[in-house]
């Protein structure tokens, strides 16, 4: 990551074909300086959750006694291990920091893997550690350290927004790869590594890559423009370009420089935990595991959804009573909209909302469509067939509140695929039938992305992706973001 502003270093043996001014401030913010300042907010993390121990260690034990100084010990000793164990799941890893749910997934790993190991620690070896005392240990330390990851990262997002922090990233491979790369990184806006120039094989370096992405040199200088540059990433974009003693040469050059070596796949883009890699004779193979839609995991959601929808009804039951009586009064009509929807498995089942349209909307929806000419995540700009109301329910989400309710009922889940109507499923490919492998969902991960702005192809790719791979860390991350997209009304209409 680096700071917007400061100049970087030319290459001095060849200038750059097409190169445009690339500059950084001054001052540079790199992957390394964040994951530092994560240290320093782990620590405090850890610290907080050391002193609510203590607390708790202080009743009904006389201060300074053998077993008081015998559990301090073991705390102060718990917290060490805590951070080692934070240090050792690489949860600082310059490739999760600022984005997915990773990241918050090893910090939960290594939370409870330390406070798991306490525990029988201190059956084991009778350390005087309560549950009390370990449960809130836990508590305020698990929480402490997702707050901090999650207020870090609101805080990188905002330096990205304003064009201040990048990844700037040499890429590696033939111009047709590099190019498709480039772009791709592009439409992330800011989420992404920066290209800031390329190395090409020899027999394409005097062609013309796209002038945004300067040609600074060939295969045989990569680690050597990567230095010049001061880029932090070298991405490798075209495998069969590039030799296995080349790649190692890279890394061997590159290792004492702190940037970064990573290899661009386009064949599947599955996380890390449906991956593993293994050695055959020599040669490197990424297995990866067939998704599965059932078992514990599954379980483990439903029994999080029911019960995490049930508090979210009590606690905002009064704002779905005012809502209900607004609809009543402000045009005639039912106060909800039940419209039949393809749920798992092609199950339909009936979704609830509140009413945002004029009484009788679905009789105009043909026309509607014809005049919009849309398919698959049908939803009409400026639909005349809202009410005034109605406009504001939905630019906040706030029409879709009694799909809690079908959450209870086991028909939906928090997050998940959005659901669809039968005519919508029926043109639906077999790429597109895999959103039908889970629970449709109140919110989802094009929903954050964008809502109604999202294309339809990229939101069923984000569809069947998150069917494929969701995680509850991840779920947990989607509905954070929900809350910003609803007090926003960010791409809603």
């Amino acid at each position: 990551m680096t700071l917007v502003g400061e100049r970087l270093p030319t290459v001095a043996q060849r200038p750059a074909r097409g190169a445009p001014d690339m500059v950084t401030p001054a001052t540079r913010l790199t992957a390394t300086d964040y994951a530092r300042t994560l240290t320093l907010v782990d620590t405090v993390a850890v610290l907080g959750a050391l002193l609510a121990g203590l607390a708790t260690l202080s009743h009904g034990v006389l201060p300074y006694s053998a077993s008081w100084l015998t559990s301090l010990t073991a705390l102060v000793t718990l917290g060490a291990g805590w951070l080692i164990a934070l240090t050792l799941t690489r949860s600082r890893h310059r490739a999760l920091l600022g984005r997915g749910p990773t990241e918050y997934q090893r910090v939960f790993d290594a939370s409870w893997t330390t406070v798991a190991t306490a525990a029988i620690a201190d059956y084991v070896l009778d350390l005087s550690l309560t549950k009390s005392t370990l449960g809130v240990m836990a508590g305020v330390g698990v929480s402490a350290l997702l707050l901090g990851r999650f207020a870090a990262r609101q805080w990188l997002h905002r330096q990205r927004a304003v064009g201040r922090v990048r990844i700037a990233t040499l890429v590696v491979g033939r111009e047709a790869q590099i190019r498709s790369l480039a772009n791709r990184f592009r439409r992330a806006n800011g989420r992404s590594p920066e290209v800031v120039g390329a190395c090409v094989p020899a027999d394409e370096a005097g062609g013309g890559l796209d002038q945004t992405v300067p040609v600074l040199g060939d295969l045989s200088r990569v680690a050597e423009v990567a230095q010049e540059t001061g880029v932090e990433l070298v991405v490798v974009a075209s495998s069969d370009v590039v030799t296995a003693e080349e790649f190692r040469r890279w890394g061997w050059e590159l290792e004492r420089s702190g940037v970064g070596l990573a290899v661009a796949s386009e064949l599947a883009d599955p996380p890390s935990r449906r991956t593993l890699l293994t050695l055959h004779d020599g040669v490197p193979l990424i297995h990866v595991d067939a998704p599965r839609f059932n078992g514990l995991r599954h379980v483990v959601k439903a029994a999080f959804d029911w019960g995490a929808a049930a508090l979210i009804v009590i606690a905002i039951a009064p704002v779905m009573l005012t809502i209900a009586l607004l609809v009543k009064v402000t045009s005639p009509g039912n106060v909800f909209y039940t419209q039949e929807r393809v749920g798992k498995d092609g199950r339909p089942f009936r979704m609830l909302k509140f009413r945002s349209m004029v009484d009788g909307a679905d009789r105009c929806l043909d026309e509607v469509l014809g005049d919009a000419g849309v398919r698959i995540y049908f939803k009409c700009r400026n639909d005349p067939r809202v009410t005034p109301l109605g406009r504001f329910l939905r630019r906040h989400s706030l029409d879709e509140l009694p799909q809690l309710l079908n959450v209870l009922k086991g028909e939906m889940s928090l997050v998940g695929p959005r659901p669809q109507v039968e005519r919508e499923v029926a043109q639906y490919d077999r790429y597109a039938l895999r959103r039908l492998l889970v629970r449709p969902g109140c919110t989802g991960l094009w929903q954050v992305s964008g809502r109604s702005d999202v294309p339809a192809r990229e939101a069923l790719v984000m569809d069947v992706r998150y069917a494929e791979n969701w995680s509850l860390v991840g779920d947990l991350l989607i509905l954070a973001r929900t809350v910003k997209v609803i007090l926003t009304g960010e791409g809603a209409y």
